[in-house]
Formats: C-alpha cells, sequence, structure tokens
C-alpha cells in the first residue's frame, strides 16, 4: 500500500523527503505527489541534443512521436521507500501515453518522463505543467543494494536514448486503431499551474516568473500585441508593453501601448510606485492612457489618502491605471477572460 497524505507531510518535514521546489497545498494529494515537466527534453529519434525552455513556454507534441522530459522538480529518497510513476489521467484521455516506471529507494536527482502521442492531432504541454502522479511505498524489508547506483545529481544524460522496437509496434498499433480524439487545449488549467508556480517561486525566480503569467494572460485579448517584455528605453525600464488594436468597446477609448508594471511583493504598493507608473505612461506617448498594475497584496490606503488616492488623481488627469490584485489573478486563472476582469476594475475607478 502506498504512504498516506500525512506520512508524507511528516517525512517532508524532518528531511527525509525532499521534492524541490514543491507547493505542499497545490501538489500533495491523498496518497500522490503531482510532479510537473521541467525546462528540458528531447525528442525521439533527433540526435540534435537537449532543448531548453522557460516555466509557462509550450512544448508541442506532434502525432506519432516521442518526448523525453526532464522533472520541474529535483528529490531525495529515503532507503526505505520507492516509488511508481503515472501519467494524470487527463492527459490520457487526449492521447498523451507513457508507461509507468519505478523510482528506487534512495534516488536521488530529477526523473525523467518518456510521453508519446497515439493521438492523430498535436499535443500541446507546458513547461511548470502537472503531469504525472508520483505514489511511495514503505519497503518491508530493508535493502543492501547501493542506491547511488541510479542516483542522478543534475539530471539524466540522453547520450544513449533509444526506442524499444516492441514499444515502437505497440505504439503504432495503438495510433491507428484509436478514435479520432479531439484535443482540448487546457488553457484554464495551465495559467492556473503557472500561477501557482509564480507566487510561490523563491525571490529571485518570482518577478521573472510572475512576468510570464501576465504577459500570457494578456495575450488571450483577441487584439492585443505584446510589444516588449523587460523593454529597457532611455530613460526608464518597463516591464510589458502591449500595443491595443482592439477596435471595439472601453478598449478603442484607452489610447496605445498599454504599459504593464508587476509588483509581486509581500507588501502592498505604495503611492510612490503609482507615481512612477504615470510618469512612464506621459514620457512614452501621449497615446498612453491605461496603466495596469500587478500587485497581488494590492495598494496601500483609501479613496482620501496614498496610492489610492494618486489613482483617483491620475484619473482625473486623463491616465487610467487598474489595478490587479490576486483574487483577480485567481479569477483569469479559474476561467474568467482576462478582458473581462479589466474592464471591471477600469469602471470601479470611477468609483475612487
Amino acid at each position: 500500500m502506498p504512504i498516506g497524505y500525512k506520512e508524507i507531510i511528516d517525512l517532508m518535514k524532518n528531511k527525509s523527503l525532499v521534492v524541490e521546489p514543491i507547493d505542499i497545498e497545490y501538489q500533495i494529494g491523498s496518497f500522490t505527489i503531482s510532479l510537473r515537466i521541467g525546462t528540458q527534453f528531447l525528442k525521439f529519434g533527433e540526435n540534435d541534443g537537449i532543448n531548453s525552455v522557460e516555466i509557462g513556454d509550450s512544448i508541442i507534441l506532434e502525432p506519432h512521436t516521442g518526448l523525453s522530459i526532464v522533472s520541474l522538480e529535483t528529490m531525495k529518497l529515503p532507503a526505505n521507500l520507492s516509488g511508481i510513476i503515472n501519467l494524470r489521467s487527463s492527459f490520457q484521455l487526449y492521447g498523451l501515453s507513457m508507461n509507468s516506471s519505478f523510482v528506487d529507494p534512495g534516488y536521488r536527482g530529477k526523473l525523467t518522463f518518456n510521453l508519446s502521442n497515439i493521438s492523430p492531432q498535436p499535443i500541446k504541454l507546458f513547461a511548470g505543467q502537472r503531469i504525472v502522479l508520483l505514489a511511495l511505498f514503505r519497503l518491508e524489508v530493508s535493502t543492501d543494494y547501493p542506491v547511488e547506483k541510479y542516483s542522478m545529481q543534475i539530471g539524466p544524460s540522453f547520450s544513449k536514448l533509444y526506442e524499444d522496437q516492441e514499444f515502437v509496434k505497440l505504439r503504432n498499433f495503438l495510433a491507428h486503431s484509436a478514435d479520432k480524439i479531439k484535443i482540448k487545449h487546457t488553457t484554464d488549467r495551465i495559467l492556473r499551474d503557472l500561477l501557482h508556480f509564480a507566487l510561490t517561486a523563491n525571490a529571485q525566480e518570482k518577478g521573472k516568473l510572475f512576468e510570464r503569467f501576465i504577459e500570457k494572460v494578456l495575450s488571450t485579448i483577441k487584439g492585443l500585441k505584446i510589444l516588449k517584455v523587460n523593454a529597457r528605453l532611455r530613460a526608464e525600464e518597463i516591464d510589458i508593453m502591449v500595443q491595443n488594436n482592439v477596435s471595439e468597446g472601453f478598449w478603442r477609448t484607452l489610447g496605445s501601448p498599454i504599459i504593464v508594471e508587476c509588483k509581486n511583493w509581500t507588501k502592498k504598493v505604495g503611492s510612490k510606485e503609482i507615481s512612477i507608473l504615470s510618469d512612464k505612461m506621459r514620457t512614452i506617448s501621449r497615446n498612453v492612457k491605461l496603466g495596469i498594475l500587478v500587485a497581488p497584496n494590492g495598494v496601500s490606503g483609501d479613496y482620501q489618502s496614498n496610492a489610492v488616492l494618486k489613482i483617483r488623481e491620475k484619473r482625473q488627469q486623463g491616465l487610467y491605471i487598474v489595478v490587479l490584485v490576486k483574487e483577480d489573478l485567481e479569477e483569469i486563472a479559474a476561467g474568467t477572460h482576462t478582458a473581462k476582469v479589466i474592464e471591471k476594475k477600469y469602471e470601479e475607478l470611477f468609483l475612487i
């Protein structure tokens, strides 16, 4: 029987079991640990070496092809635990296939997932996406086997990857006999995973990952085009600059470009940052009317003081600064269209 949630948590607390990075609330189930797609992969049958992407980037798996993907997490198992990894069932519905595999007691390093697309259509995966479930089993007897033999400190070597001929035959059989499957790109789940990762990452990675999440959600609005991320201009630096080509609704009155600033801080954003953002908007162009401040923990003050008062003053001057807080981002990740959330926040500016 696999060990359960409480024992997994206890083992992590005393460092007998290590899985990093991890969001305990988000990735640990009743008896499994969700592991995510990492940033390195290799295509079956190609000799071009290891491909690298960033968290949130897509990886396309063409029909009847395969990938070896390295896990995002690095782990250390105690000598009395072994593991089995299986593909999450939701991916199997899309035609993704993966053979179950074992994790040896005492294993240290990242894991490799060998994935195959047995459907007639491409499948889009994302770095940082939860892809497999790891179930851990306690050994009834100890083993004297040298567990370090299969441990990998920096991930697997791809120098001798090949496809077993029996596996090729099985995969081809399944591909030709399978019903035509409609592949649905589950954007909501991808955004939810990426947001969780951005909010729980370490300080060094947090800002970059947060910007990538915002870049992706803005790209879902038809008519908006990301011009530049981390634009270094003569006098200032802008997190995200967006070209506004939307010709309907309130968007057509907001000019172009739209300036976006991301402040993934543990504290609230103050009036100083509002002034800095508005100064950037004026400097860029007289056509800039909308600034989006993404601040998970909100801004300080109320309609009479500090940042909120500053936002009202800028609105009276024709500069509209919309603030997206954590609840807004979670609403977007849960499926509400980004455009609707921003429009609602824009309308609320007139109530300040």
